[in-house]
Parts: C-alpha cells; structure tokens; sequence
C-alpha cells in the first residue's frame, strides 16, 4: 500500500461530518484471550514492509456492506479490503505504517503474515494474523524496530461478520507513529465505505473513537475542517476485540452490544438561563449540537458534545427565544430555552 495513500486517509479521517449516513454494523465489545495463529498458513515468505499487498482465497464469498469477494486483501498489514483497484469497501486495522520487523537487518521474516480457515461449508471462519509487525516510523526516526503490534482479522462465512482482534502491544513512541487526535497520540481504527485506492479518497468514514473499552463511532467525512477529537484514547488492550455485525443480522453469539444512548437519556438544563446551556449524557453518547433563533437566524455557535456533563456558552447571544439542535448518527433532537 502506497505510504502517501495512507497519510491521506489518516489525515482526512480528522474532518467531521455534518449529514450523517447510516453505519451499516452493530458493533459489539469483547474481551477475551488473544490466541496467535501459530500453525497458520504463511501468506508470504518474504520480508513485508507497507508497500506489501496479499490476495488470499477465502474458500467462501464474504460480503463486506454491499460489495462481495471471495479473497482476503490486506493492505500494507494495516487495511483490509475486497480488492485493491478501484472503490472499495475497507477496514482500517491501525492508522500507522506496519512493517515485518526484520527489515532492518533484511535477512528473515520476523513478523509473520498468516491465516487458517476452520469449520464447516455454510459456516466457515477465516482468521488472518499480522504477527509481531514493527512501526515504520519507528524505522525511520529511531532506526529500530523494536516495538510492535498483534492484529487479527476474522471473517465468518454465512453471517458476514467481521471481527477486530488486538493481541500484545509495545508502543513506546506514540507521537511518531499516530501523530493525530487531541494529544497527538490517538490510533484511529474503523470503516471506510468507499474506498479509492488508486486517488487517495473517499467520501465517508466511521472512526472508533474515545475509550477503546467502550468506544463510540465517530462519523467522518472527506472535507475541509478539522475534528481533532476524533479516535482512539490510546491502542486497544491486549484481548480487545471489535466485532462488526451487518444490520439486520441477529448476533446470537450472546455478545453485549454497545450501541449509542437514546437522546431519551440526555437532560438539557435550564430552559431560563443567561450564561450557559448544561447537558448531561450517559456514557458512549456524543451529538453535534448548534444554536439557533426560533424565527430561524444562525448564531454561529456550534460543536460536538460527548458523554458526562458538558455546556454550550450562550453569554454573548442577545436575549431571546432559541432552539439547541442536538444530531448523531441515530436520531436529532431540538431543545427551546429562553436567553434573559
């Protein structure tokens, strides 16, 4: 995968969306041992940098949203697609440049990439790993590759699902390899519906962003602006486990599922006020919210909001009557309060 490429995506991740589209999975929070794939077939024998890409039959056709394949496309150990040309659907697995940790001697392969498919016809499990992977910027500023990342991709045959699976970490130099976020250091993992390889774009990306133990999703749109609070904390636990399941699929793997509050829960308080508007929100809940006049004039005050108790200043507004609009991926709210 072409390095540019993906300083493309990691950038244009931070830009926030205003018309939010339908995310087309649940997503569901696990936590359980990480497994490696020792006995896992090898998807290549060569010493893998970012650049690398690795087409491997499935043995099943997999649907990923509205597109189908019958491969597993990894991209520069870090995307995961249904194809590598054209506009495709893709999972971001990290947003850092990943790299076999024996490129920096060149004489084996010290992270391997590979995978094995279980069960039977009907109900098959494709599990690909990327092994023990470097940071290339590490590579590059510090000359090492001593730290590094587990990730596997799971597949399920039939259902669709697609599953996240984090193992050991060590990240010592954050800064260097996200680079993004509020503090610089935020990994950003999440769908991208539409996909263009070849020009570095998209229209729309779902990030997961905040906790990684209980994360929101934050949707995002190629444009101009910037949401430097979108993204991850920090990098997922080891045993962490990100399980997309396509709407309309009833998971019966007993799974908790985090989904987003109903603004049924949210308290805007007071609705007489002359300073600031407080709105109270249970966790794993966030909305963009704006100001407006009844009769309809923009204030100009707007922003996102997340969970605990957060407020919007409304001092300078003259006094009046005015309608806080709250919006997020699943439903828009409008809350009147009288300015003194």
């Amino acid at each position: 995968m072409n390095k540019y490429l993906y300083n493309a995506i990691a950038l244009l991740l931070l830009c926030t969306q205003q018309a939010f589209a339908q995310f087309p999975y649940t997503l569901t929070v696990l936590k359980e041992a990480y497994q490696p794939l020792s006995s896992g077939t090898a998807m290549t024998a060569d010493i893998w940098d970012y650049q690398k890409n690795v087409a491997i039959p499935l043995g099943f056709t997999f649907h990923m949203d509205t597109d189908s394949t019958d491969h597993f496309f990894l991209w520069g150990g870090s995307t995961v697609g249904t194809d590598t040309t054209g506009i495709v659907p893709a999972f971001v697995l990290i947003s850092t440049f990943l790299v076999d940790r024996g490129y920096i001697n060149q004489q084996q392969s010290l992270s391997p990439l590979r995978y094995t498919v279980s069960g039977v016809p009907g109900s098959r499990i494709f599990k690909a790993e990327i092994s023990d992977a470097g940071f290339q910027e590490e590579h590059d500023s510090w000359g090492a590759l001593d730290d590094y990342m587990n990730i596997q991709v799971w597949l399920y045959e039939g259902s669709d699902i697609i599953e996240l699976r984090y193992g050991p970490a060590r990240v010592t130099h954050a800064y260097d390899y996200y680079r993004l976020g509020t503090n610089n250091m935020m990994p950003y993992i999440g769908y991208v519906p539409q996909l263009e390889y070849d020009a570095y774009d998209y229209p729309l990306a779902y990030i997961l962003s905040g906790d990684p133990g209980q994360p929101y999703i934050d949707s995002l749109e190629n444009t101009t602006g910037g949401n430097q609070g979108a993204g991850l904390d920090t990098i997922p636990d080891d045993g962490m486990v990100y399980r997309f399941v396509p709407l309309g699929y009833q998971d019966t793997g007993g799974h908790t599922i985090v989904g987003m509050p109903s603004m049924e829960q949210v308290r805007v308080f007071p609705t007489i006020c002359d300073r600031e508007i407080s709105v109270m929100a249970p966790a794993a809940w966030y909305a963009d919210y704006e100001v407006i006049a009844l009769h309809g004039a923009i204030t100009g005050i707007r922003g996102r909001l997340h969970a605990a108790v957060s407020s919007v200043d409304i001092s300078h507004l003259p006094p009046g009557m005015y309608v806080l609009v709250l919006k997020n991926p699943e439903e828009t709210r409008q809350y009147k309060f009288l300015k003194k």
